[in-house]
């Protein structure tokens, strides 16, 4: 185990395959790195390392333990190549400065969208990064569930956007620091909103939060925000068509570029992007500019009218 004075750094060159849980330079220690063949990562192995702000694994990782990083300053985490297992219970919990996710394309076990930890087929919710800044999150349609801790200590979002493919919702808001948060769930006509359980897991630690604070949508479409190319999507579902777009979920963000609209739609209320007035509204391959959050596009075959009241 090395200690590098200059940089506060700590590199351990040939670390046992189960690596030990650290406590090596703990008061100021700035950076770790660890090479060699190390397997698995244990429970709080990094716990309290109170300026950690950079770790390095190796990609031979396949294990990783419960709140390894609680207690840091950790921004960016990168996941490992072969990881493939994360703790139930949450390996990423109590850190209130971690902001993104990071993951080789080439990862058999997890996806990352939008700095967002998935598992593999994007179904699972595995980790919210705490830190992350944008006010609004969609979670992709496709996804069902949430893992525990998935939301824990998150303290920046203060919308969350759920799709009608969710019917797990026993581990919502576990340990989230955001007393006000703003959770909207849409369900198809026939759901109801049974279809969205909540457990005792759900809003934990959350005073006067619970399910009566949920807003429930019912619709035939959903909407998703991506933010690293400040794009949103509207989509119809079941070949639903003439759909007239209301909602207003996404009037807190200011960096929308492109708002892509499927065919699905007949009308569009552009409130919903009224902070965001340089967007383009793109519809089928062709696009037109908000002059003023009023505008419309006419084809051949139909007539899409943006709306502003």
């Amino acid at each position: 185990m090395t200690w590098i004075s200059d940089n506060k750094t700590v590199i351990i060159f040939d670390a046992p395959s189960v690596l030990p849980k650290q406590t090596f330079h703990k008061a100021d220690c700035v950076h770790f790195k660890v090479f060699g063949t190390v397997t698995e990562v244990p429970d709080q192995c990094f716990f309290d390392y109170k300026f950690l702000e950079t770790l390095e694994l190796p990609d031979s990782i396949t294990k990783i333990g419960n709140s390894i990083i609680e207690k840091t300053l950790i921004k960016s985490f990168h996941v490992p190549l072969n990881c493939k297992s994360i703790h139930s219970a949450g390996s990423f919990d109590w850190t209130f400065t971690l902001e993104e996710f990071t993951i080789s394309q080439e990862s058999n076990y997890f996806s990352v969208i939008d700095g967002v930890l998935y598992d593999k087929a994007v179904k699972i919710l595995m980790c919210y990064p705490s830190g992350r800044k944008s006010p609004v999150y969609t979670v992709p349609y496709g996804v069902v569930s949430f893992q525990t801790a998935s939301s824990n200590c998150i303290s920046r979002l203060k919308r969350f956007i759920i799709p009608q493919t969710v019917t797990d919702g026993s581990n919502i808001l576990f340990n989230c620091t955001v007393p006000d948060i703003e959770i909207i769930i849409y369900r198809f006509p026939w759901q109801g909103k049974n279809t969205f359980p909540t457990g005792s897991n759900a809003f934990q630690s959350m005073t006067n939060y619970g399910r009566d604070n949920l807003t429930f949508i019912t619709s035939e479409y959903y909407s998703e925000y991506y933010e690293f190319n400040s794009t949103v999507r509207l989509f119809g579902l079941n070949n639903r068509k003439s759909i007239r777009y209301s909602d207003s979920f996404f009037s807190l963000l200011t960096t929308i570029k492109t708002v892509d609209v499927s065919k699905s739609f007949v009308s569009v209320l552009t409130t919903g992007f009224s902070n965001s007035p340089n967007a383009v509204i793109n519809i089928e391959k062709e696009s037109t500019r908000l002059p003023n959050h009023c505008f419309y596009h006419i084809s051949i075959s139909y007539m899409l009218v943006f709306i502003l009241i």
